[in-house]
């Protein structure tokens, strides 16, 4: 006996290396971590194994309908030639091999698709109890990130590819695998050389397919960046319409042209291929085709004496089992690696940081706001805030004024805690308001953003939102707060208007709305992020009128572009790059040099 030594474990490991990698750059179909759909199935597994195992058993029956089949050839051919009873007896067995095997093979199959079907069922309610328990302790941030409309527009589409995969994926690669094995071993057992030559077709078939597909998906490639690159420039030449055309015409093909011209060759390259190369592999490739091969082998071989024609017969059958299987397998297995693909996004979603709760909750002690050296950026490497500080009194009313993009709607957003900070602190009576029990700090600080976004439900329940409890008396006083009460009951129901049948409400109407929505809770801080940057200039009065009664009683923060209005606030907060580089009332800001002075001297003349 050979004793293993490291070089030659080192040359088999190599040899193992090697053959994957030959492996790998035939398989057409893309290799994705399957651990995720692993776990995500974990809570049916106890379904999913039993369901294996009775479709490979159905599968494994096809051997003794194919065997039931030789017998009745075998046995018809007897007949006709020697004891007739013999045969009979013969032909009643394998029409019962034949019948007992697709009955059982049917039971087996239909309960294990039954289980499978089950188990979906399970892994569903998992998988969306898991995202809603997520989705529950999410920072409010993360709703407004791109990453999060990827995921939540992608989650219903995944829980559904994930059907496929439990479901249907893995008895259907069971069944694709298993089948042609013991049929393939029986067509050995009857005669090894016809069967050797049923072989080599589905090889041959496996390996053709592949490399159609892979070119396939190159082509898709290729396409997908044309259609981008044509789509980019459509875009961009609608932008630039009004421009184009009072410029003169360029010379030589635009970019929307060449775009056009790319995608018209690439689709054209890929339909000749497909038409030249395509038919004539499709053609090798055909389960028919190696039928053909193996029927004119098989009449050879009778020919010689050496295989029956009752064994040509169970080869005819058996033949298109085997050869049907590379395509079989090629199918569920890109079903499986579809529902792989969903399930990585799925735990990509659950993997997303949560808003941390404290083990002890603190209680602030008033409704004053100090923003003590924060620095934040959605990316640690582009920070939108650097060292930011700030003191708001409570029950005061602040005004936050800057450019464009300076970060004031994230500085108020920060207060929220719609995200952590990254450094600093922010605290509210005195608490950090990381130390602050969520719920509690949702309660005192309520945000209303520039654009107010109504359900397709009664006004009433519109207000309530915030506080499902809340009586009508009290959803009443929020919108005579909002100044929307008068608006509301000239409404055909009132309060019981359904919104969006019909009822058309003005984006200043919508805005009051929701900010008797913000004022239901009866917040002790209210941020108002540009509250009448898309009104109309009665709206916006009506606005800042329910302000002035809003700001006695909490502390209110305004992001404002429109100067005029913010001219009696106790302090105005300028903020620029990220910084916050003045703060003052309004006649020491205008009367100093400085952003706020140019915006002010700009709007005024």
């Amino acid at each position: 006996m050979t004793t293993p030594t490291p070089e030659r474990a080192k040359t088999a490991a190599g040899v193992m290396s090697r053959a994957k990698d030959l492996v790998a750059k035939v398989d057409a179909v893309p290799r994705v971590d399957r651990e995720p759909l692993r776990r995500l199935s974990a809570p049916a597994a106890g379904l999913i194994r039993p369901a294996t195992g009775l479709q490979a058993f159905a599968s494994a029956l096809m051997v003794v309908t194919l065997i039931g089949i030789w017998i009745v050839a075998d046995a018809g051919i007897t007949g006709l030639t020697g004891d007739g009873d013999v045969a009979s007896g013969r032909v009643y067995l394998g029409i019962g091999l034949v019948a007992g095997a697709s009955v059982v093979g049917f039971a087996a199959t239909s309960a294990a698709y039954y289980l499978t079907h089950i188990a979906d069922l399970r892994v569903r309610r998992s998988v969306r109890l898991a995202v809603a328990e997520r989705l529950g302790v999410l920072p409010l941030g993360w709703f407004d990130s791109s990453a999060s409309q990827k995921a939540l527009s992608a989650f219903g589409s995944d829980v559904e590819t994930m059907h496929t995969g439990v479901a249907h994926g893995r008895m259907e690669l069971v069944q694709s695998v298993v089948t042609p094995v013991p049929v393939l071993v029986w067509l050995f057992v009857v005669d090894w050389r016809l069967a050797l030559v049923a072989a080599v077709g589905p090889v041959v078939n496996f390996v053709l397919q592949q490399r159609i597909m892979l070119r396939a998906m190159n082509h898709q490639v290729e396409q997908g960046a044309a259609v981008a690159d044509l789509v980019g420039a459509a875009n961009e030449e609608m932008r630039d319409a009004v421009t184009l055309r009072v410029a003169p015409v360029p010379a030589g093909p635009t970019r929307l042209l060449a775009a056009a011209r790319r995608l018209h060759r690439v689709v054209v390259d890929s339909h000749l291929e497909q038409e030249a190369r395509g038919s004539r592999i499709a053609t090798l490739i055909d389960p028919v085709f190696g039928l053909l091969v193996v029927l004119v082998v098989g009449v050879i071989l009778i020919e010689y004496s050496t295989l029956t024609p009752a064994g040509l017969i169970a080869f005819a059958v058996g033949t298109v089992v085997v050869a049907s299987a590379p395509a079989a397998v090629t199918g569920a297995r890109f079903g499986i690696v579809t529902a792989a693909m969903a399930a990585v996004r799925i735990e990509e979603l659950l993997a997303a940081p949560a808003l941390t709760a404290p083990a002890a909750p603190k209680t602030p002690v008033d409704n004053g706001i100090v923003v003590d050296e924060v620095s934040f950026g959605h990316d640690p490497a582009a920070p939108v805030l650097r060292g930011v500080s700030l003191t708001v009194a409570p029950n005061s009313f602040t005004a936050v004024v800057g450019p464009s993009g300076a970060g004031k709607s994230t500085l108020c957003a920060l207060i929220g805690r719609h995200h952590d900070v990254d450094a600093g602190a922010i605290r509210i009576g005195g608490v950090d308001v990381r130390d602050i029990d969520p719920v509690d700090l949702a309660h005192r600080v309520a945000i209303l953003p520039q654009r107010a976004v109504l359900l397709r439900t009664t006004v009433r329940d519109n207000i309530r939102l915030a506080r499902p409890d809340a009586s009508d008396a009290e959803v009443i006083a929020a919108a005579r707060t909002a100044h929307i009460h008068d608006r509301i009951t000239a409404l055909p129901d009132g309060y019981d208007t359904v919104i969006g049948d019909g009822l058309s409400l003005s984006s200043g109407e919508s805005q009051r709305i929701a900010m008797a929505r913000a004022l239901i809770t009866d917040p002790e801080i209210l941020i108002l992020d540009e509250p009448t940057a898309h009104v109309d200039p009665e709206s916006a009065a009506r606005i800042h009128r329910s302000l002035a009664g809003i700001a006695r009683s909490r502390t209110v923060l305004l992001i404002a572009h429109q100067l005029e209005t913010i001219r009696h606030a106790e302090q105005i907060v300028v903020v620029e790059d990220g910084r916050v580089t003045r703060s003052g009332a309004h006649d020491d800001l205008v009367g100093t040099d400085g952003v706020y002075r140019r915006l002010w001297e700009a709007m005024s003349s």
